[in-house]
Order: C-alpha cells, then structure tokens, then sequence
C-alpha cells in the first residue's frame, strides 16, 4: 500500500462486464485510499487509463454513489465521498455491539485450525510491515473479524455489518496511515485470539471492545 497510496492510478480492465469491472477497479482506489476523499472522478480519464468507453464508466458511478462511495454534483460531477467524523463515531458503535454480540455466540465455535490460520496471517503481517508493505495487515484484521461474524451463526447480524463492510475496509486502510497503529493492533489481535483460545469470554469480549475503540481513535486522528 505504501508505494500505491495517493497515486490514483487503476488497472487495465479485461472481459465479462465492463461495468462490473470499472466499479470494482474504482471501489478498490477509493477503499484503499489510492483515491482520495474528495478527489474528482473524471469519465474520460478513468476510461482512458482502463482501456473502456465512458458508458460502463458512468454506470459504475450509480453502484458506487448507492454504496456511499461518491457523491455527485450537478454541473460539477463526480468525486470520492469525505470520509465525516460523524459517519466514522456511528459506524465505530454499531460496530462494537454487533461484533461483541457476535463473539457471544461464535467463541466456543471457533477452532484451533480458524485460529492458527489468523494466527499465521498475523506473522505474516508482521514482517511485511518491517518491509513497509501495510496490504496483509488489513488482511489479517479483516479475517479475525469476519470469523467472529460468520462462527456466531447470526445470519441477519452478518448481513446487519455487510452492510457497513465496504466504508469499514475504507477506514482500516485509513487507520494504517497511523504511525506506529498498525503494529499495534497485531498485538491487540494476537490478545483476542489467545482469549478465544482460552474460551475467556469476558476477557475476550473487552479485548475486542478496546481495539475497536483504538481503531476509532487513530482514525479519527487520521483524519
């Protein structure tokens, strides 16, 4: 990520759906940052740096202003929606109580291999950070989360947080911007994950409650 950041540059796009690709190669700029909030989307140069026309461009746009992505002006145009402290604040509690209720019921359903696996995730991460590449942390946190989602068996809960995934993944990646953030919440995740382990429920749940709020926190100051 940190050779990416900020360069706004998207891929060459192939087959299948022209649309479907424009918006997943936009999505993915503007979730990770490469497209800043508040940067213009200009049609003919997105089309232009994909290889398409600016019809499946434009249709890409729709799915992406739904999604909260962007935001578009008349007689102005497109642009990266900002990211508002007060979205970040109410996106933050939801996600603490829908998470904590989670972890509820997924802690005595998660095994030894699901942990081992975020485990090795979380190794991994760590000496990618020392070569300065920030992409598997996010990873990494990414997968402890949605195991605890998906172990719980709570389908309207999992479909309740689907809702917030794309705005959360934009945030995590803001987040990493923190200096020195990163390496801490691996130890935070490496305490959650031996909490589980121990089938310390209390434990477990305050871990996980603490990180949540120190992500809020340096996104804020990430601001």
């Amino acid at each position: 990520m940190k050779s990416k950041k900020g360069t706004g540059e998207l891929n060459s796009v192939s087959s299948v759906s022209l649309s479907e690709k424009a918006y997943g190669l936009i999505r993915d700029a503007i979730v990770s940052c490469r497209l800043k909030p508040g940067e213009p989307l200009v049609e003919a140069k997105i089309a232009e740096q994909i290889h398409i026309s600016r019809t499946p461009i434009r249709e890409s746009f729709k799915k992406l202003y739904n999604e909260g992505l962007i935001v578009i002006i008349p007689n102005k145009g497109a642009f990266v929606a900002d990211i508002k402290r007060e979205d970040i604040e109410e996106m933050f509690v939801l996600r603490e109580v829908l998470e904590c209720t989670a972890l509820q019921a997924s802690i005595s359903r998660i095994g030894e291999k699901d942990l081992a696996e975020v485990e090795a995730l979380l190794i991994q991460a760590e000496k990618d950070i020392e070569a300065g590449d920030f992409e598997i942390s996010v990873v990494s946190d990414v997968k402890l989360h949605e195991l605890i989602i998906e172990r719980s068996g709570y389908r309207r809960l999992s479909q309740f947080i689907d809702v917030l995934k794309t705005q959360q993944l934009r945030v995590r990646y803001l987040g990493t911007t923190v200096t020195g953030r990163t390496k801490r919440s691996i130890q935070e995740h490496k305490a959650i994950v031996n909490a589980i382990r121990d089938r310390n429920i209390d434990s477990a749940t305050g871990l996980l409650r603490n990180h949540i709020r120190n992500v809020r926190d340096n996104v804020l100051q990430a601001l």
